[in-house]
């Protein structure tokens, strides 16, 4: 049986041969990290949700990660989430992570800024 596989587009912080759908679902729970992180750093019921969007798109088409996968659903916090972003994630999780504490970012030409 032949599965039907998606269209793999391109996102800037993607490695090659993913799909850019996951860099952006990621880029979403890490800069939305106040509604989607409790004071623990670990994931509420919302951003579970979403990280087994991910989850289940990074599984759809790499198999070989289902281990880490196992350790990321055990222990959703933030150590095991940028784990497992470094699979498939060229740019700084933690970046925009710690930039979705914050209560003000701005993005402009495709590059975080600061103040």
């Amino acid at each position: 049986m032949r599965r039907n596989r998606a269209k793999i587009h391109r996102h800037r912080c993607c490695k090659p041969g993913y799909r850019g759908e996951l860099c952006e679902l990621l880029e979403t729970l890490l800069l939305n990290s106040r509604d989607f992180f409790d004071k623990n750093d670990c994931l509420n019921s919302d951003g579970r949700r979403l990280l087994e969007t991910i989850i289940r798109l990074l599984l759809d088409e790499h198999h070989e990660y289902k281990e880490l996968v196992k350790r990321v659903r055990k222990h959703p916090c933030l150590e095991n989430i940028l784990r497992l972003s470094s699979v498939f994630y060229n740019c700084d999780a933690y970046l925009f992570y710690s930039i979705g504490r914050r209560s003000w970012y701005s993005i402009g030409n495709g590059d975080i800024m600061l103040g």
